[in-house]
């Protein structure tokens, strides 16, 4: 397997820095079993700062193409299922949204909190260090008040289906990331089928320990925010998924003998909003 990182600056189609990542992957020479093979870059983002007080609340995130998402059960694990964004709003970035709002709103639809419950919890989050006792939530399909063995702190970490257009193959913007107030922004485009995002909700201020952070930081919940393009999750198939299984369409790569190699690109691009 290899993993090539290049850095390129005022390419052709894009006017700022872009980091290029080429993973690439093959059964050695000889080999008689086959093996799945599904990777993904795990970089944490934020634009504002690593330490920014107001962690990722003040970003917005659009992800025009990804109008579908796999749901979770309660062990946070796909169901297998594709959902669209149309019909469970908390999930939608269709449109541009703050992860402050988006939050928010994930917090009364899927977690069931009021609306006034869900809003004093990001605030309390925010200002106050990590989520408490008495403001943790439960898991999705949870309710409010449920006993708290087994809650968790809530956020994203869903993976979205790319609507592919046109070749397979072909680069597709996965999303754009930007923070109004220094008006950067991050272009993600990839090759694979899905993007998962996540909101570092189980940062907690001790993991990573402070002093192997940067500045000696306390990393918390909602301080970066993930964009891991990739084959869709829990997807491996033995064999051929019929035609009509959706899911199925973003499943897992197989490393066969004498067959194709695995190859996942994505390309991440730095530059301004504009005034």
């Amino acid at each position: 397997m290899t993993a090539i990182y290049s850095l390129v600056a005022n390419d052709d189609d894009y006017e700022g820095a872009k980091l290029k990542l080429q993973l690439h992957g093959r059964l050695l020479d000889g080999e008689t079993k086959a093996t799945p093979i599904a990777l993904a870059q795990h970089s944490y983002f934020n634009l504002a700062s690593h330490s920014s007080s107001e962690r990722i609340l003040n970003h917005v995130l659009h992800m025009p193409h990804c109008d579908k998402f796999t749901p979770l059960d309660n062990t946070s694990i796909p169901t297998k299922r594709l959902e669209s964004v149309k019909d469970v709003k908390a999930m939608d970035f269709c449109q541009p949204r703050t992860i402050s709002d988006a939050l928010v709103h994930y917090g009364e639809q899927m977690v069931g909190l009021t609306p006034k419950n869900a809003a004093d919890n990001v605030q309390k989050i925010l200002h106050d260090g990590n989520i408490d006792e008495t403001f943790k939530v439960p898991k999705q399909g949870g309710t409010e008040g449920s006993n708290l063995d087994g809650d968790t702190p809530y956020g994203f970490d869903h993976n979205y289906i790319i609507d592919r257009m046109f070749d397979d193959s072909a680069l597709r913007l996965a999303a754009v990331l930007s923070h109004p107030p220094t008006r950067r922004s991050l272009s993600i485009h990839t090759t694979a089928p899905g993007v998962q995002l996540y909101t570092s909700n189980y940062l907690a201020g001790t993991n990573p320990p402070a002093d192997i952070c940067k500045d000696n930081s306390k990393y918390s919940q909602w301080q970066g925010i993930c964009l891991e393009t990739q084959t869709f999750p829990d997807s491996i198939y033995s064999t051929p998924p019929p035609a009509n299984d959706e899911f199925g369409k973003g499943r897992c790569f197989i490393l066969e003998p004498g067959g194709d190699d695995y190859a996942h690109e994505v390309h991440y691009a730095f530059g301004g909003t504009g005034s």
